[in-house]
């Protein structure tokens, strides 16, 4: 958290940028709601271009399957929205990437109702 607010902008990126890897070794029980709401703000580009420019949406998409998780989906579903219509190609490939994944994690019910429409 500390890191996050460092004064060096490239401190705070790459602080979030490891926020994928780290909750995807943390047992799920142990992911706070406040966690994963650091992790999913960083799909919102139009907050982060002053501090990041494009860095954490792309940062996120690549970690977006390694956080996923059925019984966190509401709270993911967003983010992962805003992501799939992101202006960078990068984001979006990512996300494309990752598809077989999601669908592995999340399951046949939530992939057709939210990954597939």
């Amino acid at each position: 958290h500390h890191l996050a607010k460092d004064t060096s902008r490239l401190v705070c990126i790459a602080a979030y940028q490891q926020l994928g890897p780290l909750i995807g070794i943390c047992p799920k029980s142990e992911v706070t709601p406040a966690l994963l709401k650091f992790f999913t703000d960083m799909a919102y580009n139009a907050q982060w271009a002053v501090k990041s420019g494009s860095e954490l949406p792309e940062a996120c998409a690549c970690h977006f399957s390694t956080v996923a998780a059925p019984d966190r989906w509401p709270e993911m579903e967003a983010a992962y929205l805003t992501l799939v219509k992101d202006e960078q190609v990068v984001v979006r490939k990512y996300l494309a990437n990752s598809l077989h994944e999601m669908a592995r994690l999340l399951g046949t019910g939530i992939t057709e109702r939210a990954l597939l429409e």
